[in-house]
């Protein structure tokens, strides 16, 4: 018996199986669905992205540093240690432009202690010219550094007991720390951004002085040093 004229032979028959999304996307254009979902993740990366640089564009800026290492399969540890001198180094630079600029500094291990030698009269809590103009050259040094650093400006008494003057001026605790958000006040009337600064009250027990000190501190950062 002969097979049918119009039938193919077996070899010419070709079997063609559409994918899950080939079927779902009747057209073909499967291939679009992956390019716009795409799109969709960079979008929400950026605006994640310049949400957290506007906040602390340093923060930021070390996350993706981290990331990069981490790509080219540079250990956690390795990164760690990479961030820290990093930021050993830029301390090191503001210490040298605050000495530069005539600034006494102490460099501790993860921040610096700028001591102002100009004082106050005793009992006085208003920024004096000869401290304000101390205070000037601080925060023009710090000017290249406002979304890098935290600063905290520390008000200081000396040891001789201080007569209560009234009910917000007890002692030489209160009387630092109206120091301290007096020259914090003017910092951030001068340009300083208030969400990098902050102040602290030491009485005498840092510096037996009647003056200021700033301490410096780099930006926190995730999964790093502060």
């Amino acid at each position: 018996m002969k097979p049918p004229k119009d039938l193919r032979p077996l070899t010419d028959i070709r079997v063609t199986r559409k994918t899950g999304v080939e079927a779902s996307h009747g057209g073909g254009h499967g291939w679009a669905v992956s390019y716009a979902d795409l799109l969709m993740v960079l979008l929400s990366f950026f605006v994640m992205y310049f949400s957290f640089a506007e906040e602390n564009p340093n923060t930021v800026d070390n996350q993706l540093q981290r990331i990069a290492l981490s790509m080219k399969g540079i250990s956690p540890e390795q990164i760690n240690a990479r961030m820290k001198e990093k930021d050993s180094a830029e301390m090191s630079s503001l210490a040298d432009a605050m000495k530069l600029a005539g600034i006494k500094v102490t460099q501790k291990e993860d921040h610096l202690v700028m001591e102002l030698t100009e004082e106050y009269k005793p009992a006085d809590y208003r920024l004096n010219k000869p401290l304000s103009k101390q205070m000037d050259v601080v925060l023009e040094a710090l000017k290249p550094y406002h979304n890098k650093v935290n600063i905290t400006i520390i008000g200081h008494a000396d040891a001789k007991k201080l007569a209560p003057r009234n009910e917000f001026l007890q002692d030489n605790f209160d009387l630092s720390s109206i120091r301290a958000l007096r020259a914090l006040k003017y910092a951030i009337n001068t340009g300083y951004p208030e969400k990098f600064a902050s102040a602290r009250a030491a009485s005498y027990f840092d510096r037996d002085a009647r003056s200021l000190s700033v301490e410096v501190r780099l930006s926190a950062k995730p999964g790093g040093s502060t």
